[in-house]
This record gives C-alpha cells, structure tokens and sequence, in this order.
C-alpha cells in the first residue's frame, strides 16, 4: 500500500498528493526518494501552503530537485523561492529534508535567506537539512541559522555526607 502511494505522488507530480493531504491532518510526511523533481515539489508546497495544513516536518530528501529533470518547467532557483516563501511563514513547520537533491548554490541562498526572514518574523527554529553539494560557506550559514538557541543548563548540587565518599577497605 505505501508503495502505490510514492508511485502515485511519482506519476501525478505531487498534485494529487496534494489533494490527498488537503482532506487530512498529517503532521508529517516523507516522500523520501521519488522523483518530484521542481514542478511536483512546487505543487506539494502550493498545496501545503493554500490549504494551511499544520505539517511539522516534510522530507524530500533524494526527489531530483535538480536542473537535470525532463520536462521541468522550473529549475531549483524558483523552486527556492516557494520553499523560502513557506519556510517564512510556516508557523508549524520543525523539520525540512532537502538532503542528496543538487540544488545549487543560488537556491541554497534563497532558502538561507527564508531562515533569516523566519528568524526575523519570531517563528521557532527550523531544522533544515541540504546536500552538502553547495559552498561550504553556504551550508555552514544553514547550519549555523538552524541551530536551537542554548537552554540553560541546570546545576546539579553537590552530594554531602556519605553520597559521594569512599570508603577504604581493611
């Protein structure tokens, strides 16, 4: 049954998964490994974002979001720019795999500016997870706009008496 779904999701370029989602409450979806490619990830997010589902993670990691696809009529820089869009102002959104999709450098830019704009706007942090396939200063940026601010640590108190002693054998 999971197999029909990714192949449907694969044949309909993310439309008719889109409508699927529309009459449900998912949190969390992985389409890991289908070829979405731009158009259908476009389409899935347009749907995603019209229809204000409350999805906390999306993993597309591997779907050849790439400028290699056939008959793409978008190429991973306007792909970008919907995914900055949704990242900005996706109030649920915790999770976003882009993982083994060359993207390129300019889309990695317009995703890491959809980080700052997040940030700016006050929404909690995004883990977002790029192919390493892009400028090293680039993915550190990510990297860096990802990390969840430091929790302060609470001190434990120190043991008394006999907690901590040691007591020497005869």
């Amino acid at each position: 049954k999971q197999w029909y779904q990714r192949r449907v999701a694969i044949t309909a370029g993310g439309a008719l998964l889109a409508e699927i989602l529309g009459k449900s409450v998912i949190e969390h979806l992985e389409v890991t490994g289908n070829q979405l490619q731009c158009d259908g990830t476009v389409n899935l997010i347009d749907a995603i974002s019209s229809q204000d589902l409350p999805l906390k993670s999306l993993l597309l990691a591997d779907n050849g979001i790439d400028s290699y696809g056939k008959g793409s009529n978008r190429g991973p820089f306007m792909t970008s720019k919907i995914v900055r869009r949704w990242i900005t102002c996706s109030q649920f959104l915790q999770l976003f795999d882009l993982r083994d999709n060359d993207i390129g450098d300019l889309a990695a830019r317009e995703i890491m500016d959809g980080l700052t704009d997040r940030k700016t706007a006050g929404l909690s942090s995004l883990q977002l997870l790029v192919t390493h396939k892009i400028d090293i200063t680039l993915y550190k940026a990510i990297q860096t706009l990802c990390k969840k601010p430091k929790s302060k640590s609470v001190k434990k108190e120190k043991s008394t008496d006999c907690d901590s002693a040691l007591i020497p054998l005869l």
